[in-house]
């Protein structure tokens, strides 16, 4: 991908307006979670950001169950 600075118009014309429908639609949906669903995200998106500072433990079970518990390992910044 050539940088911003040389890219044709149109190209960051349609780069700027993807990324705002796309940051509009992700806002949408976060509104519309529960509490709790938010906070999972949170903590997922940590996971991602920073996966040194958490730990994850993900469990199958029989009837196929999944669930994945995060926790942080930070003690503070």
């Amino acid at each position: 991908m050539l940088p911003p600075d040389r890219m044709p118009a149109i190209a960051v014309a349609l780069r700027d307006e993807i990324v705002d429908a796309l940051t509009a639609t992700a806002t949408d949906v976060i509104a519309r979670l529960s509490p709790a669903a938010r906070l999972r995200l949170v903590a997922f998106l940590h996971l991602l950001d920073r996966p040194e500072t958490a730990l994850a433990n993900l469990e199958i079970d029989p009837s196929g169950t999944v669930r994945l518990t995060l926790a942080n390992t930070r003690t503070g910044d």
